[in-house]
């Protein structure tokens, strides 16, 4: 069975580092959009270095997966500021750079990720 009760407001995930971020729930639309978004980044595939081309298009995907996902779901932040030290407004130019963190790029991924698998591990999709 399924149960049809996924979260509506947005909710916080803790990341390294003392940071917090506020999202939106993700749904098909953040993500579906998302995957869009990134795809558009990726450069052709070349004959010369396949397995290299792969390699290098997977890490490009995902870090613009990552950025995507950041500025579709990020809603609100703790803990982020701005290089002189003020805090960070939420932005488009503040999520990439925030995303390129690997610790925090690599961790809002995963625990994003979860709180929409959670719902489907639960049965409820």
């Amino acid at each position: 069975m399924i149960r049809l009760s996924l979260k509506t407001e947005p909710f916080w995930l803790d990341l390294p580092a003392g940071v917090r971020v506020q999202v939106k729930p993700l749904d098909m639309t953040i993500y579906d959009a998302a995957i869009a978004e990134a795809r558009k980044s990726l450069p052709p595939l070349s004959q010369n270095d396949e397995d290299t081309d792969i390699s290098l298009r997977t890490a490009i995907f995902n870090s613009r997966f990552a950025i995507a996902l950041g500025n579709y779901g990020i809603v609100g932040w703790e803990g982020v500021g701005s290089e002189d030290g003020s805090p960070a407004p939420v932005d488009a130019v503040h999520v990439e750079a925030f995303m390129r963190v690997p610790a925090i790029g690599s961790s809002f991924l995963r625990l994003y990720s979860a709180s929409a698998a959670a719902v489907v591990a639960a049965g409820n999709a």
